[in-house]
């Protein structure tokens, strides 16, 4: 079992989506750390889907939903 397989399970067993560094990255549990860029920075957390564009989205902290607004400005800070 490599650190990808081991960071999916503790993320599906505390029902998080992926993995994110606020401002620079985030990426989903189907596929961590895709640039293998895991570091210390990385936080576990939930997926969020731009309403009326759902290729966009964010990993965030908050469980709760947050607004197209905020995952296109995220995406932005990002880019």
């Amino acid at each position: 079992m490599d650190i990808h397989q081991i960071i999916k399970i503790g993320l599906e067993q505390s029902g998080r989506d992926g993995l994110f560094v606020g401002g620079i990255c985030a990426c989903q549990k189907s596929d961590l750390s895709p640039g293998d860029c895991l570091s210390d920075n990385c936080e576990a957390g939930y997926i969020h889907h731009h309403k009326t564009k759902p290729d966009l989205w964010i990993i965030s902290p908050a469980k709760d939903e947050v607004t197209d607004e905020e995952i296109e400005t995220t995406i932005e800070a990002c880019s």
